[in-house]
């Protein structure tokens, strides 16, 4: 997220004319993308650079949280109530999809035995050499081919869901190519970071070529 030349709503990811509990819950919302529980995202971004968003998350929400300064904000920047057309992620579906764990998560929950973690990050499957290679030779990841090597490493969309800390509708949308419902890129190259990393593939590799082929979709849907 490069927050230096996006207004408030952009930083929030929320429209003009959100409501007050809309507001509230894309702040929580962001707060948890960018905390450090969030191993997709520290993946990707150094702890300073996650540390000067959560900064400007915390500027922006200062705002746009209060209805006086809000309504201050709207008026200084020209924005016209009733309007849509004010920040370009306005349709991204992002409500109840991030399921990132809790910052006050108990310490007994987190604290479990070795064999049991092993287990649960472990892939059993029968190896087949042809799709291996295949594999090995793709220079374009599809959401598509992602779902085939996730079924033949027999990994349930629930196990992908539970390790990566992905909702199931997003990994639904990734594997389905469903480029209109997925969220900023910064947060899908995550997602599929993690998806990709767990499945014992190149995570850089994978998140780049998946990116490349949503945006030629892209480039289809908008004709």
């Amino acid at each position: 997220m490069n927050t230096s030349q996006k207004n408030y709503y952009e930083i929030l990811e929320v429209n003009v004319n959100s409501t007050s509990n809309e507001i509230n819950e894309a702040y929580t919302r962001a707060k948890n993308t960018y905390n450090s529980e969030n191993s997709a995202m520290y993946s990707l971004l150094t702890k300073d650079e996650c540390e000067s968003i959560l900064s400007q998350i915390e500027e922006a929400y200062s705002v746009i949280g209060s209805v006086d300064k809000k309504k201050q904000y709207d008026e200084a920047k020209g924005f016209i109530v009733k309007t849509h057309t004010q920040t370009p992620q306005t349709n991204i579906e992002l409500s109840d999809d991030f399921k990132y764990q809790s910052v006050e998560t108990k310490k007994e929950s987190v604290t479990v035995s070795k064999n049991i973690a092993t287990n649960k990050f472990s892939l059993e499957f029968t190896k087949d050499e042809e799709f291996e290679r295949q594999i090995e030779q793709c220079e374009c990841f599809t959401g598509d081919f992602l779902k085939s090597i996730r079924e033949y490493k027999n990994v349930s969309i629930e196990k992908m869901s539970d390790i990566t800390r992905i909702s199931k509708t997003y990994l639904k949308h990734i594997e389905s190519d469903n480029v209109e419902k997925l969220p900023a890129r910064v947060y899908t190259r995550g997602f599929v970071y993690q998806y990709a990393k767990f499945l014992r593939l190149n995570p850089d590799l994978v998140a780049k070529s998946y990116l490349d082929h949503c945006q030629e979709l892209t480039k289809v849907l908008n004709g």
